[in-house]
């Protein structure tokens, strides 16, 4: 009997002396004994924690950005000379998983863009034939506009869905979709305009008569309502880098330090995906018939909306620099191996 009892407190001891190291650790403070339960997860070749958090950030932050700006058009009465930029800035939220990155938000995004319309000399719209003065005698009337600049000022409220990750150490690169709707905006037209009335019969062509109407180079400017740009899906890509403001240090002391602050500087490009051509209907100039001779009466409207590009499509395109900081950023705690009373960490 005696010579079971001691075969079975040998097989509790082996299993005792098994089991214990790998479920509990024990550490003597002065003269009190502590007992730690050790995570099974993400531990070490010792088999130890050597993380206190489980690498997953949620961080909130805000973007600006700067950017060359053009329309990609398939327009021939219109040229993207210079083309403009665009401003930008918002909120964005960043989730990160290991080298996952996940990002959204919500910005604004303000464009100015100047573009040129080739000169029309000559144009049949813009040529009234046998016409009569006021002494009834007939002659063709023609209009000639040079030097057209067209200004579009716009300002969208947009929305981008981003994920990516960690290229190479805190090199990253995000793509993704952003939507991009209109919400104000405005255009400027300036040009120059010259007329000249041909009298076939016996005169000839009749220029720089200001008594008769017949101006050369007469200034036009004309401001007109938003330019009505469609609903906007673009394709969105970012690359950059990135410089933590926190101690990326392994051994966390305290809660305080699972707050996390970041800085990104990054290359973008935005391309629209969709036709965001306006309603083409007006005409590029609008010539009262009552008041031909009278500069000041002529109506211009944006190239973009008239009708010499009834069938063209428009597409946005913006190319720059983006700073991004991530002001309050916080990592998601795990099970550590030796935990006191107030949260802080103990290692072996």
């Amino acid at each position: 009997m005696k010579r079971y009892i001691v075969h079975i407190l040998l097989v509790v001891g082996l299993i005792g002396g098994i089991v214990l190291p790998m479920s509990a650790q024990t550490r003597i403070s002065g003269n009190k004994v502590k007992q730690y339960t050790v995570s099974k997860k993400k531990v070490n070749k010792m088999g130890i924690r050597s993380s206190y958090y489980d690498g997953v950030y949620h961080m909130v932050g805000a973007w600006v950005d700067g950017s060359y700006s053009a329309y990609i058009h398939s327009a021939n009465d219109y040229k993207n000379t210079p083309g403009g930029y665009g401003l930008s800035g918002g909120l964005l939220y960043g989730y990160q998983n290991g080298k996952l990155l996940i990002q959204t938000g919500l910005g604004v995004t303000y464009q100015a863009m100047w573009g040129s319309v080739p000169d029309m000399i000559s144009d049949s719209r813009y040529y009234f034939p046998r016409l009569r003065d006021t002494q009834g005698t007939e002659f063709n009337l023609q209009y000639d506009f040079f030097d057209r600049k067209d200004v579009s000022r716009n300002l969208y409220i947009n929305l981008p869905i981003m994920a990516g990750g960690y290229l190479y150490k805190d090199l990253y690169m995000l793509a993704g979709l952003k939507m991009s709707l209109q919400v104000a905006g405005s255009t400027y037209m300036t040009a120059s305009g010259s007329t000249t009335a041909t009298y076939e019969r016996y005169i000839g062509i009749i220029e720089e008569m200001d008594n008769h109407g017949y101006r050369k180079n007469v200034p036009l400017e004309q401001s007109e309502s938003k330019l009505n740009l469609g609903f906007d899906l673009m394709a969105a890509v970012e690359l950059g880098y990135e410089w933590h403001l926190t101690k990326k240090a392994v051994r966390v002391r305290s809660d305080m330090d699972r707050y996390d602050y970041r800085l990104r500087l990054a290359a973008f490009a935005d391309f629209s995906l969709l036709n965001i051509a306006p309603g083409k209907d007006k005409p590029l100039y609008d010539i009262p018939e009552n008041t031909r001779f009278d500069f000041a009466t002529f109506q211009m409207n944006h190239v973009l909306m008239s009708e010499n590009v009834s069938s063209a499509a428009v597409r946005n395109l913006f190319a720059g620099v983006r700073l991004t900081v991530f002001f309050f950023g916080y990592r998601t705690k795990d099970r550590c191996i030796m935990c006191e009373s107030r949260g802080k960490q103990k290692y072996l």
